[in-house]
């Protein structure tokens, strides 16, 4: 489309949150390569993030703004002052089951955003990225399924807060509930209120595609991956459903935001029903020497719904971006296993010109503590007992989707080097994890870790972190 009909005037700023997921990352990648600048939040420093968009589109073209807390009004207005757009991609993917912890924090979230945008008269278009899980949850086989912009998963809402929900289901239920109740909310409040700018909404299912960067969290292009390594987890915690490539699911939220065409749209991103015997077919198809891969399931059976809504947005895509259609499966998967899932068939190269792996599979996680000294016995347990918690963490804390412990290894004690270089520091701890975003979830988001952190903090005079991931050296 000719740049000078874009709702937004090529230059100007929008704002992306959630500038380093997988999704926002592909929003600021297009945008910034159609000549935008973007502001990206985030929710602590990402040095990569800033480094990987300045050496492919110069520097001073991405502006990192660290926002901890969306849910918090006051942090959006630095953050949207002088923007004409505004994409809310970031969304709570921790899979917590308590829903007061999870729904009122994304549905203040995105009023945030629209509050800050109708306080700025410059900002001209918002997107909100919701979910598919805020129309409907696939069921395999069902038929007369008929899904419009009109569809919403009500049910989950009362699934996050039935007693009666199982365990293993709850923290899915109450995503989908916070998905629905934010999206549902955005629309009501542009209704009511009827503000100076436009508003659309994304609804994406099943993302798989390109992966920019390592450092960023990628789940469904991770957990599928890893039925190559024979966990079969994805299989077992999701039913057949449909898929979309992240990178059209990007040009959807662009579209939405440029495109004169998509004004007040819910731009459904669906691109291909899909079933487990599907994908596993793919990766054999990719990668044929591997011999780790589950069998196929029996009977699974596939998504029949209609998505009324998804060809318009098809088209609203090859409108604006000049594609012939969604991304296939095959080529999706391909591009998003390349570099974690290398084949084993690629083309050997020297040794010493070997890149360092950009999907390293294991990250080491270490701590090390200057405890104060203690001036009383009862001070002396106490701290002790910290010791022995901060070791049991191995053991409860829990994978949001698998519900099992996830950290591979963890030791610790008190010093008793004879190099006096410690500079203080009194106990060490080590950690082992199985890939970056285990260990991104560790320290950000697992409720277990984080509830110990208070209570250590009375015995700790100073502390020091260093993750590395082995054999990485650059």
């Amino acid at each position: 489309m000719d740049s000078t009909l874009h709702r937004i005037p090529v230059g100007s700023t929008i704002l992306v949150t959630g500038a380093n997921g997988y999704i926002g990352s592909h929003v600021c990648n297009i945008l910034l390569s159609l000549g935008y600048r973007v502001r990206g939040s985030v929710r602590s420093p990402k040095p990569w993030l800033t480094a990987f968009f300045d050496a492919s589109y110069g520097r001073g073209r991405f502006e990192a703004v660290i926002i901890p807390c969306l849910s918090e009004s006051e942090a959006w207005e630095s953050a949207v002052d002088g923007v004409q757009g505004i994409a809310h991609v970031a969304s709570d993917l921790s899979m917590n089951r308590d829903p007061e912890k999870v729904v009122p924090q994304m549905v203040q979230g995105v009023r945030n955003a629209l509050e800050a945008a109708a306080r700025h008269p410059l900002v001209k278009r918002v997107v909100y990225t919701s979910s598919s899980t805020a129309a409907f949850i696939s069921v395999p086989n069902k038929e007369g399924v008929r899904i419009t912009r009109d569809t919403w998963h009500d049910a989950s809402i009362a699934a996050a807060w039935a007693t009666d929900t199982p365990d293993d289901e709850r923290g899915y239920q109450v995503y989908c509930a916070s998905k629905t109740l934010a999206e549902k909310g955005a629309w009501e409040w542009v209704q009511r209120n009827k503000p100076h700018f436009e508003f659309s909404s994304v609804v994406p299912n099943t993302n798989y595609g390109r992966i920019l960067c390592p450092e960023i969290p990628a789940p469904s292009m991770a957990w599928t991956g890893n039925l190559l390594h024979g966990d079969d987890t994805v299989m077992r915690s999701f039913p057949p459903q449909w898929f979309v490539d992240v990178e059209d699911t990007a040009r959807l939220h662009v579209v939405a935001l440029l495109s004169p065409s998509a004004v007040g749209k819910r731009l459904f991103a669906f691109a291909q029903a899909f079933n487990w015997t599907d994908i596993l077919t793919i990766l054999r198809e990719l990668r044929p020497d591997n011999t780790q891969l589950p069998p196929s399931p029996e009977n699974e059976g596939r998504d029949l719904s209609e998505i009324v809504d998804a060809p318009e947005a098809e088209a609203l895509m090859n409108e604006f971006f000049g594609t012939k259609g969604w991304v296939g499966l095959k080529e999706s998967l391909e591009a998003g296993l390349e570099g974690r899932w290398p084949s084993p068939l690629a083309k050997k190269v020297p040794k010493d010109l070997k890149p360092r792996k950009p999907f390293p599979m294991s990250v080491t996680h270490m701590v090390v503590f200057h405890f104060k000294e203690s001036t009383s016995d009862a001070k002396i347990e106490e701290s002790a007992q910290i010791c022995r918690e901060i070791i049991a963490l191995k053991e409860n804390c829990i994978h949001p989707k698998t519900q099992k412990p996830y950290i591979k290894s963890f030791e610790g004690g008190k010093d008793h080097s004879p190099e006096n270089a410690q500079h203080g520091m009194t106990h060490g701890y080590v950690a082992q994890f199985e890939s970056r975003e285990d260990r991104d979830y560790y320290v950000s988001e697992d409720p277990v870790h984080l509830e110990l952190g208070p209570r250590i903090a009375p015995f700790v005079e100073k502390f020091l972190c260093l993750d590395f991931t082995p054999e990485q050296w650059v």
